[in-house]
């Protein structure tokens, strides 16, 4: 393991407890870890309640002054901020994520091990390998630091800066979601591994932005990703999230359904339609995100 301490960024949007929860997690197994509190821009009154308990916890706090979302705020964590500058590696996490013990070494030993690795992560708490694209013989193939996978997990990372600046970061037209598939596909292209350690656990918490949202993200963000590979690539994109969108609007017609259910549907519905029509005329940022109602 490098001897260099390692900036631990935990990034801060209207979630105090989540963001404090994060800081302490780290504080109490990875103290090794230099740790930073990044506030994203968030309403003032979560603004405030973080700075206050930050101070009286002894975290510090660093503030964006706007809301970058998450891919720019965490690229201003690796590249602006001033806080990862001449470490090798820096540990990128979002709030609400609380490591295990013993966690964080084992991910920063496993990347530390591997020259062409440029991002890896612990794995979350009820997710398997196979989800991320790993082999589904990986537990065949011996011991190795890592198991290599197609993409990863942006609820917490540890980078190799110099790759992670390499490749760009993370796409900043995104906002939030996605980003870190489209991360681990820039990588990848690169010549950049990307993997989980197995037995490095993290336990997420969930987003606070609405669901309808996260949906819409997700899905605009894809077809946005996908320009990466031609426009086919993206028509193909744009086409899945189109037949995705029409067939939860059949649902939420199905009298036989529940009332819950069918709302659900529909707001599925909206939020791919909406996000192929922002994915195909270029719309970026966090676009309709924090327009729609939750009905």
């Amino acid at each position: 393991m490098t001897s260099t301490a390692i900036p631990a960024i935990v990034l801060h949007w209207n979630n105090p407890e989540g963001a404090l929860r994060s800081a302490r997690s780290l504080a109490e197994h990875a103290p090794e870890c230099t740790l930073t509190i990044l506030e994203n821009g968030s309403p003032e009154p979560a603004r405030r309640e973080l700075e206050e308990r930050a101070a009286r916890e002894g975290f510090r706090v660093l503030a964006t002054g706007k809301n970058l979302g998450f891919a720019g705020g965490m690229n201003y964590a690796v590249n602006g901020s001033g806080l990862c500058d001449g470490a090798p590696f820096a540990l990128i996490s979002c709030h609400g994520v609380e490591v295990t013990p013993d966690c964080v070494q084992k991910v920063v030993k496993a990347i530390a091990a591997d020259p062409r690795a440029g991002v890896v992560v612990a794995r979350i708490r009820g997710d398997t390998l196979e989800y991320f694209g790993a082999d589904p013989r990986w537990r065949e193939q011996g011991s190795q630091p890592y198991v290599e996978t197609v993409r990863v997990s942006g609820a917490q990372m540890v980078v190799r800066i110099s790759a992670f600046r390499a490749v760009g970061g993370f796409d900043e037209r995104f906002f939030a979601y996605y980003e870190d598939v489209d991360l681990s596909k820039r990588m990848r292209a690169a010549g950049f591994r990307v993997g989980v350690v197995p037995d490095a656990e993290i336990i997420e918490s969930g987003s606070t932005l609405p669901n309808i949202g996260r949906i819409y993200l997700i899905a605009r963000n894809a077809i946005l990703s996908s320009e990466h590979e031609g426009r086919r690539a993206k028509a193909a994109t744009a086409l899945s999230a189109t037949k995705a969108s029409i067939s939860a609007l059949l649902g939420s017609l199905a009298p036989w359904r529940p009332l819950e259910s069918r709302r659900l549907s529909r707001l599925f519905a909206r939020g791919q339609f909406y996000a192929v029509l922002d994915g195909l005329t270029g719309v970026t940022g966090p676009g309709r995100a924090f327009r729609f109602k939750q009905r």
